[in-house]
């Protein structure tokens, strides 16, 4: 059960500030550049955004649910460093994921790649997606890195609420539960 909160936690913590800073941003910038894109890309992420946006956030939160218990128990180096891989591991599985969902978006489009289309999605989307999804984090200034900023916080809270040997308190109608990890 406590899993289950954990991963509650980190993808409704970081989907909320990823659609807000989103929207921030796309105020703040003109033709709805939040995101980068590579030359003479179809920009379905740019027409999409809250698909993207949700992969991202629920791949995070099961890297996250993993990794908070090792949070608590670092120094700020460690936390830092710890915060990079995750957004590294984050990158690295949610990037084949969005290639799907590019693919899906292209066949949606009108591009039907005949009877083969169960290739272009599942082989050509992931191997698209970790070629080319990096650089679109990596393209994605300032959204990425302030990002990875507030994912540390997310982080670092997170770590207070289901770190080693924290109680978690269940509300329910009749009684307090006090659930322990």
């Amino acid at each position: 059960m406590p899993l289950l909160y954990r991963l509650l936690y980190f993808f409704t913590t970081s989907f909320a500030f990823a659609v807000g800073g989103y929207y921030l941003l796309l105020s703040l910038k003109p033709n709805q550049d939040v995101f980068g894109a590579m030359f003479r890309m179809f920009v379905y992420h740019r027409q999409y955004p809250i698909s993207y946006i949700t992969i991202v956030c629920a791949v995070f939160s099961v890297v996250a649910s993993l990794g908070v218990r090792l949070f608590q128990r670092e120094t700020t180096q460690g936390r830092i460093a710890l915060t990079a891989g995750i957004i590294v591991v984050t990158i690295l599985i949610s990037s084949p994921l969005g290639g799907i969902l590019w693919q899906y978006h292209d066949i949606m489009e009108g591009y039907w790649p005949g009877p083969y289309g169960w290739k272009k999605l599942f082989v050509k989307g992931p191997l698209w997606g970790l070629s080319g999804g990096w650089l679109i984090i990596l393209f994605s200034i300032p959204y990425s890195y302030v990002g990875a900023v507030v994912g540390y916080f997310i982080l670092s809270y997170g770590s207070r609420l289901f770190g080693p040997g924290k109680p978690v308190v269940v509300y329910t109608a009749d009684a307090n539960l006090d659930v322990t990890n």
